[in-house]
């Protein structure tokens, strides 16, 4: 009889267990990949209407403090003295109509030095003088990025190589194309945001080693993967961030503002993590 009763119990635990499970609230996520500076189709209105049309219940942006707002930033914008990103302007209007939605930073923080960018990479540190240093930390990554591709450029290549390199441009020239020539429904396209997927994969898998091959200034390839090196533990870091944040929300709708060259890569690793209820959602 005891044993019989044993069974009972289990069954209706295991049962009421895997009921509560099914009838829990998702945690549902939507990522928004963003060109952070005005585009033909792209502006902070757009994205303004995109976030009051999805209904979030949390919002994080690409900065490493919380959101704030600032006084007369709209019109600094009108009159041109002020050049915004675009996620900046689109909160500050949607916050003055949702104060009780939070807004909270996932990036990493920054300082006035690569070196330095790398030890903090765990830090929540930010000031103002830390928005000049990523200003100075985006400069510097164009810089040898250009620096790069240039010197690979002047090398001799082979047609074979040179077919390579032609193809990593066009492929390149094509994802800026559509940053700055689409709407955010279109960037938002898995066949749009993966190009920038594509892109990493062929700058490790071809670019470095064509760099080596051609034995081009070995102080540019270095500076060249170092840069890849902190791109990669930078996502790491906000995907992890957005994980921890959404566990302590459970429930909620949270939109993620990023810039687009992250987003392949918050999708992918949001989908193989282990946490229960999370659900992906689609720009619609």
């Amino acid at each position: 009889m005891k044993q019989i009763l044993l069974v009972i119990c289990f069954y209706f635990t295991t049962h009421v267990f895997v009921f509560a499970q099914q009838t829990e609230k998702l945690t549902e996520i939507l990522i928004i990949g963003v060109n952070h500076n005005k585009t033909k189709k792209i502006n902070y209105n757009k994205l303004y209407q995109l976030l009051e049309k999805n209904k979030p219940d949390l919002i994080l942006w690409e900065q490493s403090e919380d959101f704030e707002r600032v006084f007369g930033l709209r019109t600094a914008y009108r009159l041109k003295i002020f050049s915004n990103a675009t996620e900046q302007l689109a909160l500050q209007v949607f916050n003055k109509k949702n104060k009780l939605i939070p807004i909270l930073g996932f990036d990493t923080s920054f300082s006035s030095s690569m070196s330095n960018i790398k030890e903090n990479i765990s830090s929540n540190h930010y000031s103002k003088e830390e928005r000049i240093a990523k200003k100075n930390y985006i400069k510097e990554s164009i810089r040898i990025d250009d620096t790069f591709f240039t010197k690979l450029y002047q090398s001799k290549l082979s047609n074979e190589d040179s077919l390579k390199y032609r193809s990593y441009v066009d492929l390149h020239n094509n994802y800026v194309y559509d940053i700055y020539n689409k709407s955010l429904e279109e960037i938002n396209l898995p066949i749009i945001y993966n190009k920038g997927k594509e892109m990493e994969e062929m700058e490790s898998n071809v670019m470095i080693p064509l760099a080596r091959k051609y034995k081009i200034d070995s102080v540019a390839i270095n500076e060249y993967i170092s840069d890849q090196h902190f791109g990669e533990a930078r996502n790491r870091y906000m995907a992890n961030k957005v994980l921890a944040i959404a566990s302590a929300h459970q429930g909620k709708r949270i939109i993620v503002l990023t810039g687009l060259n992250h987003k392949y890569f918050l999708i992918d690793a949001l989908t193989i993590q282990n946490m229960m209820n999370l659900k992906l959602l689609s720009l619609q």
